[in-house]
């Protein structure tokens, strides 16, 4: 069996049968449950079909991840979703066992065996998820969401992204700890996912922009600390294309109560140098992915060094170019270095120089 070709027309069948099982699932759902009609009346029953297409849609993205694992994710975040509106988890268990059913019908022998370890998967993880203390307990919902949203956004599902993560939201989890455990995190796995040949560039594209979409939304939602820290300038330099982690670091220094200038990235160096001159900043966070863009970051610190001498700000490294290459940012003459967000956010909120790396 040559299981990723299985997993491929596995998936092509659910893309081309989502309705006709969404409809066959509610028809059955309504027969077994005729008291549902009563209950929900005829918005349940479009409501009814439209979660037998989440549930499908998710089942299809774990098979492209060829990842039983993530489907269970999937299914404890529902799990979770569903109780806080007082849902039983039995009815959850009967829904998947009712698709594993209908799906089964429509796959050869070899894609019955993965879809069943799929659903298997999925039906354990409502059977034993063990009580964690609180503390684990956030930890491991983040997880559920990380997945969750990681699935949405490399099948293009903006929605449900979205909706993960506002549920999340609702359900406390702080946004710092969103940025780090989710975002991040779901984006350093779509790279490793194209850098395996495993997502075209063009899904990479999409899952980075429905990313910055959902980091927007969520954004939107928070409540900066009142606490004033100063005036920050975060930055890449002329020819540097990737974004989203500069534009991470800038949301949560202004979060937590820094006076950010985010000015993007791909910043023409005069530009940067006059950013600083106006907005006078005692923190500068540039942020640099390619090697070919170094010289232009070395560049940019020694102008800053020259140009505003001891009323300079503290210089902070990140981005790729700089976790591969140990000792660079200290080379160019920067204050400090940030392996990732939380690193990031640690060195320039800190004020404390020459860690070297995340605190």
């Amino acid at each position: 069996m040559n299981e990723p070709d299985v997993r491929h027309r596995l998936i092509e069948s659910l893309r081309a049968g989502r309705s006709g099982i969404a409809v066959a699932f509610t028809e059955e759902w309504y027969r077994r449950h005729p008291e549902c009609g009563a209950l929900w009346g005829v918005r349940g029953r479009a409501l009814t079909e439209e979660d037998a297409g989440h549930h499908i849609d998710f089942l299809a993205g774990a098979l492209h991840l060829g990842s039983p694992q993530s489907f269970a994710d999937y299914v404890r975040w529902t799990r979770g979703m569903l109780g806080a509106r007082g849902l039983d988890v039995a009815v959850l268990d009967e829904t998947l066992a009712m698709l594993d059913d209908l799906t089964a019908r429509m796959a050869e022998p070899d894609g019955r065996a993965i879809l069943g370890q799929m659903f298997s998967a999925g039906r354990k993880a409502l059977a034993d998820d063990p009580a964690p203390d609180e503390g684990a307990e956030v930890q491991g919902a983040l997880l559920t969401v990380r997945e969750v949203c990681l699935q949405s956004v490399l099948r293009g599902d903006r929605r449900a992204a979205l909706n993960v993560v506002m549920e999340a939201i609702r359900g406390g989890a702080p946004l710092v700890d969103l940025y780090t455990q989710v975002f991040q995190e779901s984006l350093y796995e779509v790279g490793r996912l194209w850098e395996r040949c495993r997502i075209s560039v063009a899904s990479e594209h999409m899952a980075t922009a429905i990313t910055q979409y959902v980091m927007a939304q969520a954004y939107s939602q928070a409540e900066p600390t009142a606490e004033r820290r100063g005036n920050a300038v975060v930055t890449g330099v002329q020819g540097e294309l990737h974004q989203v982690g500069a534009a991470m670091v800038a949301d949560i220094l202004e979060y937590k109560g820094w006076n950010v200038r985010f000015l993007g990235t791909n910043m023409p160096h005069e530009g940067i140098l006059q950013a600083i001159e106006d907005h006078a900043p005692t923190m500068l966070g540039i942020s640099a992915t390619m090697l070919f863009n170094v010289p232009s970051v070395a560049r940019l610190v020694e102008d800053v060094h020259k140009r505003f001498a001891q009323a300079r700000p503290r210089i902070v490294l990140g981005g790729a170019v700089f976790r591969t290459r140990v000792g660079l940012w200290e080379e160019i003459g920067a204050d400090d270095f940030a392996s990732d967000l939380v690193g990031a956010v640690a060195a320039l909120d800190t004020g404390v120089a020459g860690s070297g790396g995340p605190a």
